[in-house]
């Protein structure tokens, strides 16, 4: 069975490029060796406020469901901590790619593997979860 890693980082206020670019090249990377959840299929860019409860729970609910998220933490973004925390308390693995930036102490404690490069956090994201 195919374990799910969920792609978190930066959507709103964020360009096309900005959200899927890195996400795009995570899947090309993990490829068919988990099962990717992205929250960039649903996209409420522009509308968010008439969605919040839906983006919220949706995605919280898909956090709870992965066994790992792959934080793309190259900037700040709100819903990216709520998602890292809400990882946490469920003792998902937390991988978080920094890509050089420096992170907050706050992201270092919550995280499972902090890293410089997206290549190697997808390989700690998928890493020990195949049957």
């Amino acid at each position: 069975m195919k374990r799910k890693v969920y792609l978190c980082g930066g959507i709103f206020g964020l360009s096309d490029a900005e959200c899927h670019g890195w996400r795009d090249e995570a899947k090309g990377i993990i490829g068919d060796r988990a099962f990717v959840v992205d929250p960039t299929e649903r996209d409420y860019r522009g509308v968010e406020v008439e969605h919040t409860t839906e983006i919220v729970e949706y995605d919280s609910l898909m956090v709870s469901c992965c066994e790992s998220l792959l934080c793309y933490a190259v900037r700040p973004s709100w819903g990216s901590a709520m998602e890292v925390r809400i990882a946490n308390f469920y003792g998902k693995r937390i991988v978080v790619v920094t890509n050089g930036v420096v992170v907050s102490p706050w992201l270092h404690y919550h995280a499972t593997h902090v890293c410089d490069s997206l290549a190697e956090g997808c390989e700690l994201s998928i890493g020990g979860l195949q049957e």
